[in-house]
């Protein structure tokens, strides 16, 4: 059985790989073993490349058709929220004091099954970014990728393209949302009327279920 092309087996794997996640939150600027967990799930997909240690422990795959063509980003975030988790779920955060609580888990989860997909359907012309970035909670981390020369070569080498980062609401399964930038240094996560949604919108700001 096959869902939006990934596999039962694609489903079972990313699951267990969002619990791991959500058991081992780190907190902005401490993104150390995230970082080396995304990179780690990120290799076997062969992107063209793949950058560590973005604005701090960012991470970004790209996947270069090799012809010429815009870039497109999709930006998801590593860093949890400094806040006791408090549930009797078996994959409740481990460490005192953090939890994933506002859905990066989730998110980060998402690229990689978008990975899966270009890594078995290669883009036809242009490339497509996968990025993964450091301390978005406390508001440093979008500057600081944006500061750091190699994101300059991977992300923008036409002058053309587009980024995005993606939500998505855990009270319904089939909702996803994508809002957009025009350019991928704007460096700003604010939505510009580029948004795709699939199902009933919803009202307010980000939140995750950990029972998912």
């Amino acid at each position: 059985m096959m869902h939006s092309g990934l596999s039962n087996s694609d489903l079972v794997e990313l699951t267990a790989f969002r619990r791991l996640l959500h058991r081992y939150p780190e907190i902005s600027g401490e993104e150390w073993e995230t970082a080396a967990r995304i990179v780690a799930a990120l290799e076997p997909l062969s992107p063209s490349r793949i950058l560590t240690g973005l604005g701090g422990h960012g991470v970004a795959a790209a996947f270069d058709s090799g012809v010429a063509g815009p870039t497109v980003l999709f930006r998801a975030e590593l860093d949890a929220l400094p806040i006791q988790e408090i549930n009797d779920l078996e994959w409740v955060s481990q460490v005192p004091g953090k939890g994933h609580l506002c859905g990066h888990d989730g998110h980060m989860t998402i690229l990689l099954a978008l990975g899966r997909l270009l890594s078995r359907h290669p883009v036809a012309r242009g490339r497509v970014v996968l990025m993964f970035q450091p301390s978005e909670e406390d508001g440093a981390g979008a500057r600081a990728v944006v500061a750091d020369p190699p994101r300059l070569g991977l992300c923008h080498p036409s002058g053309t393209g587009a980024a995005f980062r993606l939500s998505c609401d855990t009270g319904r399964a089939d909702e996803l949302r994508l809002s957009g930038v025009g350019d991928p240094l704007a460096g700003q996560n604010r939505p510009c009327g580029q948004s795709r949604r699939r199902g009933v919108p919803r009202a307010g700001g980000g939140r995750a279920d950990p029972r998912d």
